[in-house]
């Protein structure tokens, strides 16, 4: 358990974002941001299926993006950073459609994240 104010705590749990410790359902709002990032291609929209079964109603996230899966060199490593359009991922691979998207540039440089909300309500 984790809290940080008087009177605020949170319940933490470890897990695989390939195999979340959640009954199906479990959370009407599921939010990612700067985790799609770091799953590996191969594992990608198993990853997504899986946000997918424990979100009752929404995924709400925020990642770096491209128009095509980019990998991202990161600290002289490969294969563990990268830039894609993720709300057509979980589009893909799930029945979650986007409902709410919008680009943030960054200010110094030509780079941009994808915010987006999608709902299984549609």
């Amino acid at each position: 358990q984790a809290g940080g104010e008087e009177g605020v705590s949170a319940d933490l749990t470890v897990g695989d974002a390939a195999s979340l410790p959640f009954v199906t359902d479990a959370f009407d709002v599921i939010f990612t941001s700067g985790c799609m990032i770091h799953i590996p291609p191969p594992e990608l929209l198993g990853v997504c299926r899986e946000i997918a079964r424990v979100s009752s109603r929404f995924i709400l996230g925020k990642e770096y993006f491209a128009r095509s899966l980019t990998e991202i060199e990161y600290r002289g490593h490969s294969n563990v950073l990268f830039k894609g359009p993720y709300p057509s991922f979980f589009e893909l691979s799930t029945p979650f459609e986007t409902i709410k998207l919008e680009h943030l540039r960054y200010l110094d440089t030509e780079n941009q994240d994808v915010v987006y909300l999608l709902s299984n309500e549609n």
